[in-house]
């Protein structure tokens, strides 16, 4: 559902995410990566324990600014501790495709695992080095020490968790999870055709 209600938030060109509990008393800022899937890295552990959620996402542009409200269908926590990395990401999928997405970057699980190390599991900086324009005020805001909450919400089953031990396989999962990724590339052939 499309709101033209004008909003307060600066313009950029690219939409603004906003993913709320139902409630709206806890929120997080997000990236709209693909049509009906929104990453909001370092999740506020509040946000994860609501049953339900909406997604506001705004149209970066000044021409009107038009407003999504969207419902989830699915949230995927995927939490990364290799021994030196640590990360957790929550990939919310929407319930209808945004009309307001633009076109994102392109890049594989490789690569986004070769981000995701080079900035020592800084989600937002990652996401920001292949491509995306992140939120100015995105911060950390699940840190190391909110890891035992993470794992709570596993063991309590409140919200399935996904918990790797490599970079590889943290971002592999969240290739799955978007759809967004390049397809892995394949070795050459061997053989062909005969002379």
């Amino acid at each position: 559902m499309i709101d033209e209600t004008p909003s307060s938030q600066s313009s950029t060109g690219w939409p603004l995410v906003t993913v709320q509990s139902e409630d709206a008393l806890a929120t997080a800022a997000g990236v709209l990566v693909a049509d009906d899937v929104v990453f909001v890295p370092h999740p506020p552990a509040r946000l994860l324990t609501s049953p339900k959620f909406n997604v506001v996402i705004t149209s970066g542009s000044t021409d009107g600014k038009p407003q999504e409200f969207l419902g989830v269908t699915d949230v995927r926590l995927l939490g990364l501790d290799d021994g030196e990395v640590q990360a957790v990401l929550a990939a919310f999928t929407l319930a209808a495709p945004s009309a307001l997405r633009r076109k994102v970057p392109r890049y594989s699980a490789a690569e986004l695992g070769e981000a995701v190390t080079r900035h020592g599991g800084d989600l937002w900086a990652a996401l920001a080095s292949l491509g995306y324009q992140v939120p100015v005020d995105a911060d950390r805001q699940a840190t190391p020490d909110a890891w035992p909450t993470f794992r709570a919400l596993a063991d309590e089953g409140a919200r399935a968790v996904d918990l790797h031990d490599s970079v590889a396989s943290f971002a592999s999962s969240g290739c799955n999870a978007c759809g967004c990724c390049l397809p892995q590339h394949q070795p050459p052939a061997q053989g062909g055709p005969r002379p």
